[in-house]
């Protein structure tokens, strides 16, 4: 595995005041960067979302091994089945030792910096390619998990479930949902298909 497009974000948990803030969706927890690139326009962080959400029950938390210059550990979100290669990732990611479309800053919060510049405020890093993301500090984990939780309860309930008869003639049922013109499907493997309306059947 080699990440290629990452999302920068910043997570506040708590207010000036120290309050905790109250977050409704991923988009209340999140602060994203703009990362001036298309690959990151045009629906693509929404499109990871969905494949997250409708695959959450077999994503758990995992503490990375790592820690920044603070001792603060970095955790991830993945699938249970991919997380010894998504942490090995990571690790890769905290020396800077691989081409990403956008510079992410991960590996400044492992080794700190005398440069001015290179002192970043972003703590959250989401992987859109492979479907994982990952942060600094234990008291994110229940707050994040929760939320997709909850999102993923709403967006799979929201799903209809298909008949999909392909050009080949085989068949199978999934869940999918009406997309303009096609009908859009979503795998337990984690793929999404779109298909014309003529091949999907409502059950």
């Amino acid at each position: 595995m080699k990440s290629y497009l990452i999302q920068r974000c910043n997570v506040n948990l708590y207010n000036q005041d120290g309050t905790k803030n109250n977050f409704n969706d991923i988009n209340d927890l999140l602060n994203y960067d703009y990362m001036g690139s298309a690959e990151f326009e045009f629906g693509a962080l929404p499109k990871s979302y969905k494949r997250i959400r409708f695959n959450f029950n077999k994503y758990k938390v995992f503490n990375t091994g790592l820690k920044n210059y603070n001792g603060v550990p970095c955790y991830v979100l993945c699938k249970e089945n991919i997380k010894d290669e998504v942490i090995d990732n990571i690790k890769e990611l905290a020396k800077g030792e691989q081409r990403l479309k956008e510079y992410i800053t991960f590996e400044h919060h492992i080794t700190k910096s005398k440069s001015s510049w290179s002192k970043p405020k972003e703590n959250f890093w989401w992987d859109i390619g492979h479907d994982f993301m990952f942060w600094f500090g234990q008291d994110k984990n229940d707050v994040i998990t929760e939320i997709i939780k909850n999102d993923s309860i709403e967006f799979t309930n929201s799903l209809s479930e298909y008949k999909i008869k392909y050009r080949d003639n085989t068949e199978e049922i999934a869940k999918g949902e009406e997309i303009n013109y096609y009908i859009r499907i979503y795998k337990e493997d984690g793929t999404i298909t779109e298909v014309s309306k003529d091949m999907a059947k409502l059950i």
